[in-house]
């Protein structure tokens, strides 16, 4: 109690004793005059260094030790707090005692129980007053001790400095002594060609010792910045998952995650560009030689004669200015190799560190992306659209009028425009193509002629031509995505998004002309040419384009809460395909060629799944409305992906079959001709029979492939499953 009472007046005493000695003391100022420091030899400065890194080393472990008692005291405080408020409860219900102990009388039980409760009384009165004057000149000590601790950091930050200095001056030393020394002999001198190669040899050392340093630096920025990234990513998850847990049931809740999900990217590992800086086992390697050839360095007198030994100049040993420009050359070789291998064992740390963070955030990037993908497909991103929609709409649109009128000034990238000069420029030779590919499909069906490269070359046509509008979409996207303009972003995500579907239907429109390769080589019947590329046209002109708009507007209104003319727009888009595949299926109807069991079956279902699209629109599940429709543009891919597969795998067996058949047909005339003709009907049904089970074994071959490709497309849907386990149906 006393001291804690003294402590009131002598701490701001203290404290102001340090406060006017850090006013006054130059804490950063050496102990070596700077001015004489390069007069002095080496050895008394790197006593003084010596010394300095002792004190520096005692006033870091004060300053530590009394930043801990200084945490320990404020962490104490609540618990003296509590303790006096036990002790003065405990004084109300001890009995007020007016009288004094007196130990030589011989007391009865009760006056003994009387002195015991004044005892207590007393020691908890002591000890209250003891706890207040603690807690009461707690704001003076603190103050002082804090004071204390700023000294001696400045006193750390000043040792530091001179540390630094003299190191510096050191290192300084080092560099020059090897110029110094070698100014000091002259060119006939013996061993001056020794002393020069070796003077060379320093400065490559130095050089990649510069080299390395700028490597470690790079590693280490970019190890900092992974490290950065795995933390961020860790409380991201955090949040993400007490977001869950705090608004399971909440309506926003959807919105939030959608949130978090447009901020996944910034998240992703990226490539860390590591080649020029080699690999780790390189490293490796160069750090054991450099501590080799440094164990050959362990006396620069052995190390300066080996030397003149193998340049031919062992007479140069005798030379006592050639020895010692060796000696101090092999001493400077000996600090080089040194920091090499300091630095050496940092990059290799620093990439071993870097590959280990990249795994871990490659790992919490893929459960984080599983843990929300799983969340955020079952419940509503948005809110149903409201009914009083009309009203706001005009001003919405007024709006996307306003911020496409910056479209007219978007800005290409110059290489964008050579490509797509390029690329229309080859579009005017496709005129040219068309005679050869006529003149090439006359030769299918000729036996002679025939083969399944025509087939192979009309593949690669059509796809060429397929793939020319969506290739000039890809490169506007790529000209302008890095325009200054706000709505570039979103007008290249949306063109890039839409080209697949673009190149999808161009595809089967080009597939099913007149002389095109479904017709002519796949032998696929006219009407059902004509009806795909009916349907593909329509597509093309009338949903493709609204589509567009649709992905152009969810891009725009991502952060919106409504998104109104997004979903209203793709709502429309979605109609329009239905009415499509539905005035399609009753034109069928009406003719004489009716569509299969089979074509019905798709096209419901995919009338099907376009209402559950409209319905996911409305009704605010926005990205299982985006799951869904891109796994149907992934699925269509998939299908005409096997149907082309199946057709070209169907036609070279056919094409094997006819020559083998035709090859049997020549022998079995000529065979006749010599009358020995052998019995040839057996052999042509075992023809048949094979054609039979290989186009069997094909069917089951592409049926295989299209059930692994259509698990592995709507997987993220099997994947978001997990959330229905969250479902109570009965208890």
């Amino acid at each position: 109690e006393q001291s804690f009472t003294e402590s009131l007046t002598t701490a701001p005493q203290l404290e102001a004793e340090i406060r006017d000695r850090m006013d006054d003391v130059p804490y950063q100022e050496s102990d070596v005059d700077p001015a004489s420091v390069s007069k002095l030899r080496t050895e008394k400065i790197e006593g003084v260094l010596t010394e300095l890194r002792v004190k520096l080393r005692d006033a870091t472990s004060a300053k530590e030790t009394l930043d801990r008692r200084i945490a320990t005291e404020l962490s104490t405080t609540p618990e003296f707090q509590a303790r006096l408020e036990a002790i003065d409860q405990r004084l109300v219900e001890l009995p007020d005692l007016n009288f004094s102990i007196q130990p030589e009388l011989n007391a009865s039980d009760y006056e003994a129980a009387q002195w015991l409760s004044l005892a207590e009384h007393e020691a908890l009165v002591a000890e209250r007053r003891m706890l207040e004057s603690r807690l009461a000149s707690q704001p003076v000590r603190y103050s002082w001790r804090k004071v204390e601790s700023d000294e001696l950091g400045l006193i750390v930050d000043g040792l530091q400095f001179q540390v630094q200095a003299l190191e510096t001056e050191l290192t300084s030393r080092a560099q020059d002594s090897d110029e110094d020394s070698i100014i000091e002999l002259d060119a006939d001198t013996p061993g001056y060609a020794t002393v020069q190669q070796m003077l060379v040899e320093n400065e490559q050392l130095r050089e990649q010792s510069q080299e390395l340093s700028a490597a470690l630096v790079f590693m280490e920025g970019e190890d900092s910045e992974v490290r950065q990234v795995f933390d961020s990513l860790g409380k991201q998850f955090d949040t993400v998952q007490q977001i869950v847990a705090l608004s399971e049931n909440s309506s926003s809740l959807g919105h939030l995650l959608m949130t978090h999900w447009h901020q996944m990217d910034k998240f992703r590992p990226r490539d860390i560009a590591l080649e020029e800086v080699g690999e780790i086992g390189d490293h490796v390697i160069q750090r054991a030689k450099f501590e080799e050839e440094l164990a050959q360095l362990s006396n620069a007198t052995d190390y300066a004669l080996s030397r003149f030994s193998e340049g031919a100049e062992p007479e140069a040993g005798s030379n006592e200015v050639a020895l010692e420009s060796a000696k101090e050359l092999a001493r400077a070789r000996r600090a080089l190799l040194t920091d090499l291998v300091a630095i050496e064992t940092k990059v290799i740390n620093a990439h071993g560190s870097i590959d280990r963070t990249t795994q871990q955030l490659d790992a919490a990037f893929g459960e984080y992306t599983r843990y929300l993908s799983s969340r955020v497909l079952w419940v509503p991103s948005h809110p149903p659209i409201p009914v009083s929609f009309l009203i706001d709409i005009r001003k919405d649109f007024e709006i996307l009028v306003q911020s496409l009128s910056s479209t007219r000034v978007l800005h290409m990238a110059p290489s964008s425009g050579i490509l797509l000069v390029l690329i229309l420029t080859l579009y005017l030779f496709r005129s040219r193509l068309e005679p050869y590919m006529l003149k090439q499909n006359e030769k299918v069906g000729r036996i002679r002629q025939d083969h399944i490269g025509l087939t192979f070359f009309e593949l690669l046509i059509t796809l060429l031509r397929s793939l020319l509008f969506p290739l000039i979409l890809l490169v506007l996207a790529y000209g302008i995505s890095d325009s200054t303009r706000e709505n570039a972003p979103y007008l290249s995500g949306s063109m890039t998004r839409s080209a697949k579907l673009l190149f999808l239907l161009l595809f089967l429109r080009i597939a099913c002309e007149k002389d095109g390769l479904a017709r002519v080589h796949f032998g696929w019947p006219d009407y059902r040419c004509t009806n795909i590329r009916n349907l593909a046209t329509t597509l093309l002109i009338w949903a493709w384009p609204l589509l567009l708009v649709a992905a152009y507007l969810f891009r725009v209104e991502v952060d919106s809460v409504d998104v109104v003319l997004g979903r209203l727009i793709f709502t429309i888009a979605i109609v329009v395909v239905i009415a499509i595949i539905a005035v399609h299926f009753l034109r069928n109807r009406l003719s004489d060629e009716p569509f299969s069991r089979y074509t019905v079956l798709v096209l419901t279902l995919s009338v099907l799944a376009c209402i559950a699209l409209i319905v996911t629109s409305l009704t605010g599940y926005i990205y299982s409305g985006y799951v869904l429709f891109h796994g149907l543009i992934n699925t269509l891919a998939l299908a005409v992906g096997l149907a082309v597969f199946y057709s070209l795998m169907k036609r070279w067996l056919l094409l094997v079959n006819r020559r083998i058949r035709f090859r049997r047909k020549v022998a079995a005339l000529q065979a006749a001709n010599e009358e020995d003709a052998p019995d040839s009907a057996e052999e042509e049904v075992d023809i048949v029979s094979l054609s039979a089970s290989v186009a069997q074994l094909l069917k089951a071959a592409t049926f295989m492939l299209g059930a692994v490709g259509f698990v592995y497309l709507w997987l993220p849907l099997f994947s978001g499953l997990e959330a229905m386990q969250r479902v109570t149906l009965w208890t």
